[in-house]
């Protein structure tokens, strides 16, 4: 993402891109807010699934540029943001009932590897569908060879309970760096679990990662992972969009926010496309 003394300079830009083209800036926002982050990156990601916007005048930092690219949207198609938290069983038991409801959906860890079961999925699961959030299920990735994919994806649904209406079930590709197997084994597993999961559900799984974990797999252009949902984990803002997407789809800005009903450190993300993406 743009950093440095070159901020400020494009928050002008796109501020001023944004009035021009009548697009209307988010409600509340404030420059330096980690929750919103930088606006251009704002902008960028709230019009991500309506094509993108005409190139603004003067030269763009080139990730950006992946972005905000051919067409103007309508301003009655921008989809606002949506507050969701992740939790696990770090989280322990979550007074469900007492999380505020403008947070608007919830992913649980539901298992990790080939064997592991988070004990507090079923507890998250139930009481987040009992209070009226929207709820999905991740799953924690080992960096293994393809062949063992089918393994750690059996374990994951046979755990999940995904149903329509949930979010989409999660891969959290980060464990890479104790991995035995070369780069492109790597790739190749996240991609044979992709299309593991799109058998099974006839949907494309969410990946959540880093920038930098993605970038280092070296992910080819027409790989299968772009077309799926991305969740990035970077704290406060995005340092770039890896290859092969063009952009990504919710953010998770920090691992140490607080939430009512909830013990100890929470992850706080924002959506920047509607649920209906996510579901």
């Amino acid at each position: 993402m743009i950093v440095g003394p070159w901020v400020s300079v494009w928050k002008r830009r796109m501020r001023a891109y944004a009035i021009k083209n009548n697009i209307p800036i988010p409600t509340g926002f404030r420059p330096r807010t980690p929750y919103w982050g930088h606006y251009a990156e704002v902008l960028a990601i709230r019009v991500k699934t309506h094509g993108g916007v005409k190139n603004p005048t003067g030269k763009l930092d080139g990730q950006l540029r992946k972005v905000l690219y051919h067409t103007v949207v309508e301003p009655s198609d921008l989809p606002p943001p949506f507050a969701g938290i992740d939790v696990s069983n770090h989280n322990g038991t979550i007074a469900w009932g007492a999380v505020p409801k403008d947070i608007k959906f919830v992913w649980a860890k539901a298992t990790e590897g080939y064997t592991f079961v988070d004990r507090y999925f079923d507890e998250n699961y139930d009481g987040a569908k009992r209070n009226g959030f929207t709820v999905g299920a991740y799953h924690f990735m080992r960096a293994d060879s393809p062949t063992g994919v089918r393994g750690q994806m059996d374990h994951f649904f046979r755990h999940n309970r995904y149903t329509d209406g949930d979010l989409l079930p999660v891969l959290d590709w980060e464990n890479t760096k104790g991995s035995t197997v070369d780069v492109p084994s790597q790739a190749a597993t996240l991609e044979a679990a992709v299309r593991y999961v799109e058998q099974k559900i006839g949907r494309l799984p969410v990946i959540y990662s880093g920038a930098y974990v993605l970038h280092a797999n070296q992910f080819s252009r027409n790989s299968v992972v772009k077309k799926c949902p991305l969740w990035i984990a970077a704290y406060p803002h995005v340092p770039f969009v890896p290859d092969p997407w063009k952009a990504y789809d919710v953010h998770q800005y920090s691992s140490t926010g607080s939430v009512k009903g909830i013990n100890g450190n929470v992850d706080l993300n924002t959506s920047f496309v509607p649920l209906s993406v996510l579901t």
